[in-house]
């Protein structure tokens, strides 16, 4: 299955992992910004947010092609994306376990009948 076995067989062990963590990240994944919940959603302080590019250097040969198909294109040649950072450089996983304490404590503060959480 993995890397292009015949896929008509039975499925791994590793096959199986592997899709389990693929649907895990998919899971955690904000639906806004498309970076983890517990990086994007986490209110701890240190966590920072800088916009950085990407510089595609087929895109603006994609552009002109389009271009030349219809002039409404107005993509300049760069995607802006997010990059989360700590100020201190610690790793960002290590934020993951506290975003998840902070939602649980959250959640057990809420009340579950106004349906807050």
């Amino acid at each position: 299955m993995i890397l292009g076995a015949d896929n008509r067989k039975k499925w791994s062990k590793q096959d199986v992992l592997v899709m389990q963590a693929y649907q895990m990240v998919q899971d955690e994944r904000c639906t806004q910004c498309g970076l983890p919940r517990w990086l994007c959603h986490n209110k701890d302080a240190r966590l920072q947010v800088r916009i950085k590019e990407d510089e595609c250097w087929v895109k603006p040969e994609l552009k002109a092609h389009e271009e030349s198909r219809s002039k409404d294109d107005n993509f300049i040649g760069g995607t802006a994306y997010p990059e989360v950072y700590d100020r201190r450089g610690a790793p960002l996983h290590t934020f993951r376990a506290s975003y998840y304490k902070q939602l649980a404590e959250e959640r057990e503060d809420a009340d579950p009948e106004d349906g807050s959480f």
